[in-house]
């Protein structure tokens, strides 16, 4: 019985682990750098999310394209905290 209870915590302490370890979703840093700008999916010509590292932090660079400009947010894969943010000219090029 004592085993039992041993493997049972065992693996609890496992999954329990695994699921903090978690990374938030493209979909997830795209919704946070929406809301840290105060847009919406419906204000926004195209948004794009892809991986990156900054400062040696796994991160999603998530560009929000708008008719005059597109803005840059920088957003920690694993915390979902804001990095940075920037903004460009959509004409420039």
């Amino acid at each position: 019985m004592g085993r039992r209870v041993f493997c049972l915590i065992l693996v609890l302490m496992i999954l329990f682990s695994l699921a903090a370890c978690g990374k938030i979703s493209k979909d997830k840093a795209a919704d946070i750098a929406l809301e840290k700008l105060g847009l919406s999916r419906i204000t926004t010509t195209r948004i794009d999310t892809e991986r990156t590292a900054v400062a040696g932090k796994d991160a999603y660079k998530v560009t929000i394209y708008q008719p005059y400009e597109n803005q840059i947010v920088i957003v920690d894969a694993q915390t979902g905290e804001v990095l940075s943010e920037s903004v460009e000219d959509a004409n420039r090029g």
